[in-house]
């Protein structure tokens, strides 16, 4: 049985779409390679923290998973990621200020600025093995996961760039989304907070 994640995802948030590929209008015969080995991957499987840009799940045909995700070292599967930033600005409206040239000018001053915690949504498509086998077990390590009080560590190689490389989550909700009544297959969606460990010092 083949399950398509994309065409899961589109009915839980609505389709869109992609660039069509050009026709192939050449005439040649095209050849049909014969064995061939593997010598490794070209491309940069890892990034500077050695954290994974690709999972291979078959490296002799080349399947891998991109950007996977894991949450205290559970894997997420057929993970999407979507981070949301934002700075707060503290802004002061000023009244009767001189310019340069000594005209009495209004304005806005921006005192401080830092970075709120992270959004972060990860949405999770369970899959199980066979048209009728509900994926029970990985719906149970999933929502273990909702029920742990505590902060999580959320590793992926996207979020390298914001978030620090442990401790660096919680998760502040759950959702079970629309699977179109499907037997086998469960959409789960985690949003999360990022987390920073401060270390208080008293002088």
């Amino acid at each position: 049985m083949n399950v398509s994640v994309i065409n899961i995802l589109n009915k839980v948030f609505g389709a869109k779409g992609i660039a069509f590929p050009q026709k192939v209008t050449t005439t040649q015969p095209i050849d049909t390679a014969a064995g061939f080995s593997y010598n490794g991957s070209p491309y940069n499987d890892v990034n500077k923290n050695q954290t994974a840009i690709r999972k291979y799940t078959d490296r002799q045909l080349g399947k891998y998973e991109f950007m996977p995700v894991e949450i205290d070292g559970i894997a997420i599967p057929n993970a999407l990621i979507m981070i949301t930033g934002e700075k707060e600005i503290i802004e002061t409206n000023v009244a009767g200020a001189l310019d340069s040239d000594g005209n009495i000018v209004g304005g806005t001053v921006f005192e401080k600025s830092f970075v709120k915690p992270y959004d972060l949504t990860v949405i999770a498509t369970l899959i199980g093995d066979g048209a009728m086998n509900y994926p029970e077990d990985e719906m149970w390590r999933l929502t273990d996961l909702w029920k742990k009080n505590d902060v999580v560590t959320l590793k992926c190689a996207l979020t390298d760039y914001f978030l620090e490389t442990s401790n660096n989550a919680l998760i502040t909700k759950i959702s079970v989304l629309d699977n179109a009544g499907a037997e086998n297959i469960e959409v789960l969606q985690f949003d999360l907070r990022s987390n920073i460990d401060f270390e208080l010092q008293i002088k």
